[in-house]
């Protein structure tokens, strides 16, 4: 068992509040040095210098060896972290275990549910946090949408419980969305795994019996279209050779889509007339084409 630190508590008395790209978090006051910030973690605690952890509260909660195994304030090491993940590990057990139970679950469709999303999240955005913390690539997300009607919810769809499984680690992690302002808004996430059985491409099944208790059916409806704002475009690149270039990529017909773009600038607009197609062209996100990678960063109905 490793040696108990003491907590210093009234160091943290005074602080300043901090919150920057890399998360929410505070810089000591008496603290003369401006680098010196503590960052949350999903839980709202943080580790001081001396690998003595806080909870969200600000009181002792236990501490980490050098090896960064979690010892409770008794010196009990906790397996899995601090008790905030405990549950958080239960419910990837039993996620797995479910994953386990589906018959040829390595080529099954499933539904990977994300409940909690801030409500003006749009999918690119969704994507991106996905890609920038598991070990997924973008094109082994088939789908992602948010779900009609319920806006702080949303969802992907991957084959092969594999896929599955890497998202699981973002189970009770924080999706932090920036406000017009700079501000950020955080929300602890939740995930609810399903397997998909497809009715002409629209509708999802239900939970198994281990998610009764969160069984819903997602009908998507008929929209008019949808506006893609693009950034990053190669200004040598004329519309025609963008719309090419999206079909090449797709394979969708030129009828399709629209092109909005002034000048030849870099900056425009696609209309897409399709959503199945809005998703296809999300794909590409972030992919060369021509001097530079294309980025595509806002989605609203037409």
């Amino acid at each position: 068992m490793t040696q108990k630190p003491s907590h210093n508590q009234a160091l943290f008395d005074k602080y300043i509040e901090y919150d920057g790209l890399e998360g929410e978090g505070f810089r000591i006051a008496q603290s003369d040095n401006q680098s010196d910030i503590y960052i949350l973690d999903d839980y709202g605690g943080w580790v001081d210098k001396e690998l003595n952890y806080y909870d969200r509260d600000g009181e002792p909660a236990g501490y980490f060896d050098k090896d960064y195994n979690f010892y409770n304030m008794t010196g009990y090491r906790i397996s899995g972290g601090y008790k905030g993940g405990i549950s958080i590990e239960r419910e990837i057990k039993k996620k797995q275990k479910y994953l386990d139970s589906i018959p040829d679950n390595s080529k099954q469709k499933f539904v990977v549910e994300i409940q909690n999303l801030p409500s003006n999240t749009v999918p690119i955005q969704i994507i991106n946090y996905i890609l920038e913390r598991c070990d997924l690539q973008q094109g082994e997300i088939e789908e992602c949408k948010k779900v009609q009607k319920q806006a702080t919810k949303g969802y992907v769809v991957v084959s092969g419980a594999d896929k599955v499984q890497k998202l699981l680690i973002l189970e009770g992690r924080k999706f932090r969305l920036k406000e017009k302002d700079g501000k950020y808004i955080s929300n602890n996430i939740q995930l609810f795994v399903r397997e998909a059985k497809f009715n002409n491409g629209k509708q999802y099944s239900d939970y198994t019996n281990n998610f009764k208790n969160n069984q819903q059916e997602y009908v998507e409806q008929e929209d008019d279209g949808y506006k893609i704002v693009f950034d990053n475009l190669d200004c040598k690149k004329t519309n025609q050779e963008l719309i090419n270039w999206i079909v090449s990529q797709t394979n969708c017909q030129q009828i399709d889509i629209e092109i909005k773009r002034l000048n030849q600038k870099s900056t425009g607009q696609i209309i897409l007339k399709n959503e199945n197609l809005m998703y296809l062209i999300l794909k590409q996100n972030g992919r060369q084409f021509g001097d530079s990678r294309i980025t595509f960063k806002q989605i609203s109905k037409l």
